[in-house]
């Protein structure tokens, strides 16, 4: 293997992107700025083997398409057993600015190959978009942003604030993974990252409902899953703020999910024995389409409850906060012609809450789940009231947050 010494050499991979490497020693990038090593106009597609080496204080204020210190990783490129310690995606001084689609990482920014055993420690994300156009997406993970490869046995703990008002998928590991081909994507892994999520549901396509498509997903662990997870943990926590902030109130906003896991799973996604063990707090005046899971926030339509099996919800005397004004029930107003009779009816959208936040009956009946319980969770709810649809037709009910949430605790799962 070529031996990689100083970070003249680590940077030098861009030479040879084929070749097989090896750390010998432990780098201090010293927190000068710098970009990924990789896009993905030169892809890494050799092979780096860390040998338990350290790689510390990358620093990047950069605000590139590819954010992270190895940035893009090809088909054939394995990256493993290395430890990465502060890692600085902006900082406090600096935001990172994106208004055209990014991939952000610690680690790596997108990846299609293979990492197994590395681990950051220390990360600090601070990132901010500048659109509303609903085609532009966001993929930011605390250790992978976007994932089409392989993960085992990785690591993140830090910090990521971001603010966005557009397509986006936040996770404290994983942006997107959106692996269907592979029998698992990631697995034993584990993410603890505080996540401060601000974000705004609005759009700059006017009126025409048909163009909003802003969706923001938010989890402890992924952001949106299309692939395959087992065996992986969420433990840090998320406390997001969310506003509504479309200029014509429309029928059927696309908003935000949030959950202790993930914040949406698809169709083809599936999370199999896994943890969330997390502080969610939500903040909010406008709480229109929004979607709260304590383990996934939203949950397709067609997703197979055979792919779900053994998840696990943990309380260790946590909070779930939310904290949401009257103004959470948005009240709109749709014309429908029944008989040929046009009449304006008033629609109340609000916010679907359990262990998967939005979910059919049927799959949260036969997707076993469990919580855990140690002590008698708390809730700070008394200054909310919300009106929830009742899945079996158009009839509605008034609850407070409080006593429905306290609901799910003895009602939509399993306990062990």
């Amino acid at each position: 293997p070529i031996l990689i010494n100083n970070a003249n050499d680590l940077y030098g991979m861009t030479n040879n992107l084929n070749a097989f490497y090896k750390l010998n020693a432990d780098i201090d990038l010293g927190s000068t700025n710098r970009s990924a090593i990789f896009n993905s106009s030169n892809p890494f597609n050799g092979s780096l083997d860390g040998n338990n080496h350290t790689i510390s204080n990358f620093l990047t204020t950069n605000s590139n398409q590819e954010i992270a210190l190895f940035g893009y990783v090809g088909q054939k490129g394995v990256i493993k057993n290395v430890n990465v310690n502060k890692v600085s995606l902006g900082n406090d001084s600096t935001k990172l600015t994106r208004s055209s689609e990014t991939r952000l990482g610690s680690f790596v920014s997108t990846n299609l190959g293979k990492l197994s055993n590395n681990k950051v420690t220390e990360l600090q994300v601070n990132f901010n978009s500048t659109t509303t156009s609903s085609s532009t997406e966001f993929y930011l993970g605390g250790f992978v942003g976007l994932n089409r490869g392989i993960v085992e046995n990785c690591s993140v703990d830090g910090t990521m604030t971001v603010s966005l008002a557009t397509k986006m998928r936040v996770g404290g590991f994983v942006g997107l993974d959106d692996v269907a081909n592979a029998k698992y994507s990631i697995t034993s892994s584990k993410s603890n990252v505080q996540l401060n999520a601000k974000l705004e549901s609005k759009s700059s396509q006017g009126s025409d409902s048909s163009k909003y498509t802003v969706v923001e997903y938010v989890g402890g662990f992924a952001g949106e899953v299309s692939g395959h997870i087992k065996d992986c943990a969420s433990l840090g926590s998320i406390d997001a703020t969310y506003e509504y902030a479309y200029a014509t109130a429309i029928i059927n906003p696309l908003g935000a999910a949030i959950g202790g896991f993930a914040g949406t799973i698809s169709d083809q996604g599936w999370v199999l024995a896994s943890l969330a063990s997390n502080n969610i707090k939500l903040k909010s005046t406008s709480a229109i389409k929004m979607d709260l899971g304590l383990f996934a926030g939203n949950v397709a339509l067609h997703a197979n409850c055979e792919n779900f099996k053994n998840n696990v919800v943990v309380e260790n005397n946590k909070s779930i906060t939310l904290e949401l004004t009257v103004d959470g029930v948005y009240k709109r107003t749709k014309s429908v012609t029944v008989d040929g009779e046009t009449k304006v009816v008033e629609i109340d959208r609000t916010m679907n809450l359990g262990f998967y936040g939005d979910a059919l009956d049927e799959f949260k009946t036969n997707a076993k789940a469990y919580y855990h319980l140690e002590g008698e969770p708390t809730f700070n709810t008394d200054v909310a009231t919300i009106t929830y649809e009742v899945e079996t037709g158009a009839q509605y009910a008034s609850l407070t947050l409080s006593d429905f949430i306290k609901g799910i605790y003895t009602s939509l799962v399993e306990v062990q």
